[in-house]
């Protein structure tokens, strides 16, 4: 098996927030196909010319420019979806769909972008450019959702995944989940990616129906931290609608017992906060003991020098950072990410300029920014290099 060689290629379809149809998410775009331009999903990934090209450079161990991204974050040490994913086969097989359908979201997450967030997009930040203008959830088209209601009940997928924007909050979802045949989905998983800012029974209705469901949550650092990476959102109620949500799951699931998976994003604003995400999930399985568990790290990995990602942190924001108490599996991610951020290290002025810009512009604009619960890291960036 070649050693460049991904799963994603030959067995995922990633249907992106403008309806790009790609293997994945981080892909490089170039003249990519629309979902609203393509008749049959099914023929898109079996025979178009362009994925056939990525597969045959991949089998054979040719570093595909279209994926660049992955090459550059493992030369870092880090996390990419190519590395982290188990893969077996060469052969073709349509086995995950990725959905996201839209921009849709009532966040405006400081490491998110225009393209993810209709919040993001109206604020428009000065230093963030996003792919389209159009703030439309292609999901609510019923033409373009007819395409993958058809997909998936003809396909033997494995799995399905589905994120935002807030899913929640997009109507063509729950009209999505309501046409796939209840047959189908005791046949496959569900994974849903939210930032439990609100309860959606309706939604929720249909998830439970499949065969084993994970409740992917966001959230990168609990209390006041929260409100200052995940802005107009509010820990209190966010707490609560995810305990109701993993409530609900645990009282309605129909097969297989549901499944709390904590999507943490790494970087500069909560690198310190590794004891108090453990606490949290601690808490969350003492509550519900029977409820599997797990948990995604995912590092900002910003292959063009953008100051979120740790290794552009400072030395002496990484090197004094509280020790970690856990042994447990999240802890030790945390620590070796740390430590790759160490012996990694590009902080520069860039860095040190745009940080202090971007806090400024946040404290202006939501009347708060990280300088408010770490002032002695503000102090640190205010050096000159």
């Amino acid at each position: 098996m070649s050693v460049t060689n991904c799963k994603a290629a030959f067995n995922d379809i990633y249907v992106d927030k403008n309806g790009d149809v790609l293997p994945c998410c981080y892909i490089q775009r170039n003249n990519q196909s629309k979902i609203g331009d393509i008749d049959d999903l099914n023929d898109w990934f079996f025979n178009d010319k362009d994925i056939q090209s990525l597969r045959n450079n991949l089998s054979t161990g040719i570093k595909d420019k279209r994926c660049e991204h992955c090459w550059k974050t493992e030369e870092k040490g880090q996390w990419t979806l190519r590395s982290a994913t188990p893969f077996n086969s060469n052969t073709p097989e349509a086995k995950l769909l990725h959905i996201t359908g839209g921009k849709l979201c009532n966040m405006a997450c400081r490491m998110c972008s225009p393209d993810l967030s209709s919040m993001i997009h109206a604020e428009n930040r000065p230093w963030q450019r996003e792919d389209s203008n159009d703030p439309y959830n292609w999901i609510d088209d019923p033409e373009k959702a007819k395409k993958l209601i058809n997909m998936i009940n003809l396909q033997d997928l494995n799995g399905i995944q589905i994120q935002g924007g807030e899913p929640q909050l997009m109507k063509g979802y729950v009209d999505i989940l309501e046409q796939i045949t209840d047959d189908k989905k005791r046949k496959i998983d569900i994974q849903v990616t939210t930032n439990a800012s609100v309860f959606n029974e309706r939604f929720w209705k249909q998830i439970v129906k499949f065969n084993a469901v994970t409740a992917g949550i966001s959230i990168d650092a609990p209390g006041k931290r929260f409100g200052v990476i995940r802005y107009n959102g509010v820990w209190d109620t966010v707490e609560r609608n995810c305990n109701t949500i993993l409530d609900y799951l645990w009282q309605n699931h129909k097969s297989v017992p549901p499944s709390i998976n904590l999507n943490i994003v790494l970087q500069l604003s909560n690198i310190d906060q590794c004891n108090e995400m453990v606490a949290f999930y601690d808490d969350i399985k003492h509550r519900l003991p029977g409820l599997l568990g797990g948990h995604t790290l995912i590092p900002v990995t910003d292959t063009n020098g953008g100051p979120w990602d740790i290794a552009n942190v400072p030395l002496d924001i990484l090197k004094s950072l509280p020790e970690i108490e856990s042994n447990g599996e999240l802890a030790l991610e945390w620590k070796q990410y740390i430590k790759n951020a160490i012996k990694h290290n590009q902080y520069n002025s860039s860095h040190r300029e745009m940080v202090l810009s971007r806090e400024k512009y946040f404290k202006s604009l939501y009347g708060k920014c990280l300088w408010d619960l770490k002032p002695e890291w503000h102090s640190i960036y205010e050096k000159e290099i």
